[in-house]
């Protein structure tokens, strides 16, 4: 059976309307919020990013090998304060892949992703915070782009301050549309030492460790998109999940004032590619062999 966006969108609103329920029963005038928090206040994405990644050849079960290409990046379009009592955030981002072979079953060429990352965050009493996100955009087929790649991912966490040094996460996030419609998010963020900010949470990890000009890190990252295809004839699919997760190291070195280059390198495991009304109908799930990825890219100041 096919998925529509329409057909998902009552499930959203009705967790927008929740988020807001939340929010509408706290009193405004009790906000305090003068403990440093490690996950709002620490700087964890400079003011652009962009990268470009290679994934070796992989054998896909049952069918032939490819290797992936991978292009992604951020740019910080604006930070509003005093918005409905909190702070609000924008971020454009984009990501996509290439396939060079179809490996038999008619892998798509490109796939994109074209979102704005917007956050509204509100701190309250006890040193609580609440912040709701969306990422409107394209997840598409770049050969089909429609209306009807319009996606409307929807987040929602409660951020608790325990001390300067350590903040906590829980949430989720709703994506009507997606192969994998909710996301968990849990974790702590904490800064042992000045040099040393360790992030444990799910979906993505990462220990950083701080020098002058340069830094290093580890980190695991569990990925998982969905993105609408065009198709007809034989297959006539609609729908195409990737899911992995990805082990990777990495440095990062200043080169100016206002940017900095890093480079990656990891292994990614436990991969599939899902296709929605696939050949045999309904659901066809394809493994993926585990695999090597090198990553490099450029960045400006945080």
């Amino acid at each position: 059976m096919k998925r529509t966006q329409a057909t998902h969108l009552p499930a959203g609103i009705l967790f927008f309307l929740l988020s807001v329920a939340v929010v509408s029963a706290v009193n405004p005038s009790r906000r305090t919020y003068e403990t440093h928090c490690q996950i709002l206040d620490e700087p964890t994405e400079p003011q652009y990013r962009v990268s470009l990644a290679y994934v070796a050849s992989s054998g896909y079960e049952g069918y032939g090998r490819s290797s992936q290409l991978e292009c992604d990046g951020m740019f910080k379009m604006g930070y509003f304060r005093d918005v409905a009592y909190g702070t609000a955030e924008l971020t454009g981002r984009f990501k996509g892949f290439v396939f060079p072979d179809s490996v038999g079953i008619e892998l798509p060429d490109q796939l994109l992703k074209l979102a704005v990352d917007g956050s509204w965050t509100w701190r309250y009493v006890n040193e609580l915070s609440l912040q709701i996100r969306a990422e409107p955009g394209i997840y598409a087929d770049l050969e089909g782009i429609s209306l009807d790649t319009l996606f409307i991912p929807l987040g929602c966490r409660l951020i608790r301050t325990f001390n300067p040094d350590i903040s906590g996460v829980v949430g989720l996030d709703v994506r009507p549309g997606f192969g994998r419609e909710i996301m968990p998010l849990v974790g702590v963020e904490w800064s042992p030492l000045d040099e040393v900010h360790v992030r444990a949470m799910l979906p993505d990890s990462r220990v950083l460790f701080s020098f002058p000009d340069w830094s290093a890190y580890v980190g695991f990252d569990w990925q998982n998109l969905s993105y609408r295809m065009r198709e007809s004839g034989p297959y006539s699919r609609d729908l195409i999940t990737l899911e992995d997760y990805r082990l990777y190291g990495g440095i990062t070195g200043w080169i100016g004032p206002d940017i900095h280059v890093f480079g990656e390198l990891g292994k990614v495991f436990n991969r599939s590619v899902e296709f929605e009304d696939g050949p045999s109908g309904g659901e066809e799930s394809v493994d993926v062999e585990s695999a090597r990825v090198f990553r490099v890219g450029v960045g400006g100041p945080f």
